[in-house]
């Protein structure tokens, strides 16, 4: 589970807790790239992101290096909660 807020701050979760942090996007070039950060980490990990449609976001497994492509990043589709 990763929740996106919209003041650049994020929840980074999964089964065994979750831990906040930042975020920053560019979708200046497709795919987009994705830089995120746990608070209280130094450590940035990046990720390449992309829409699939208006509610399904593919990001790729965040790492120390931007994988060369989507078909190279282990990517994983999300999808957007209902409210």
């Amino acid at each position: 589970m990763i929740t996106f807020n919209a003041d650049g701050s994020t929840i980074m979760g999964d089964q065994t807790g979750s831990q906040p942090g930042r975020y920053t996007a560019d979708f200046s070039e497709s795919p987009g790239t994705l830089t995120l950060s746990a608070d209280g980490e130094e450590r940035k990990m990046l990720s390449l992101i992309e829409f699939v449609d208006d509610n399904h976001v593919r990001i790729t497994q965040p790492s120390n290096e931007l994988p060369p492509s989507m078909a190279e990043g282990a990517a994983v589709v999300f999808e957007r909660a209902a409210k």
